[in-house]
């Protein structure tokens, strides 16, 4: 009977044994498939790491590109928006220099004197521009060589396109015989400067300078010459 009892038992722990080592078995297997699994998925979770890399490699590459285009375009707009302003203002200047008030210097004219007024000459200014001169101004002074200091005032004037403003010089120590005799270095002079603004509100300034060139072709008169000095304008 204990034999018997003993073979029964050997059974049930045999065949437990073999549950135990069945299910050891399913239990590997499992725990194999699952790493197979979690392989499979790391592998295509790997992959997709990879796919939104290079999706955002491109987007980088995109935006940068875009960005470069932009400033591309930006400095391109900055360049001719530059060169438009240069034309401008070449063109705002170039009708100024065309439109622009000139005044200057154009003709002198010697008078005999009288028992009321002495020798003189009347000096001619010219405005040789398309616009006005406004508020002109300024002085003029006289002597041998240059060497006179004393200054003469020009009054206050306009002077319209093409138009003139004589104003006189007198001479009350003119001696034929002298100016006559005068070399080339002590003849007498006639000089001056003008301001005046012109239609633009600029100011302008010119100088001038003539010197008496001896006997004119009518008795008695002089003739009077643009000296190489002293002459200039803005």
């Amino acid at each position: 009977m204990l034999h018997f009892l003993r073979r029964i038992t050997g059974a049930l722990e045999a065949e437990a044994a073999k549950d135990d080592s069945a299910d050891k078995t399913q239990r590997e297997k499992d725990d194999l498939d699952a790493q197979q699994e979690m392989a499979r998925w790391a592998w295509w979770m790997m992959l997709a790491a990879f796919l939104q890399a290079g999706v955002g490699g491109v987007g980088i590459w995109y935006i940068r590109s875009t960005l470069q285009q932009n400033r591309t375009a930006t400095e391109a707009a900055i360049k001719a928006a530059q060169a438009s302003e240069f034309m401008l203002l070449q063109s705002e200047r170039t009708a100024e220099r065309q439109l622009r008030a000139y005044v200057g210097y154009d003709s002198a004219q010697f008078v005999i004197g009288s028992d009321e007024l002495p020798e003189h000459v009347l000096i001619n200014l010219r405005n040789a521009g398309q616009t006005p001169a406004y508020k002109l101004h300024g002085w003029i002074s006289r002597g041998p060589g240059m060497a006179g200091e004393k200054r003469h005032p020009i009054s206050m004037t306009n002077i319209g396109p093409n138009q003139f403003h004589t104003t006189p010089v007198f001479l009350p120590d003119f001696d034929r015989n002298t100016f006559d005799e005068k070399t080339t270095a002590g003849r007498y002079h006639i000089w001056g400067e003008v301001k005046y603004f012109d239609a633009f509100d600029r100011e302008r300034t010119t100088k001038f300078c003539i010197f008496d060139d001896g006997p004119g072709p009518i008795k008695g008169k002089r003739r009077f010459a643009v000296s190489a000095d002293g002459n200039d304008a803005t």
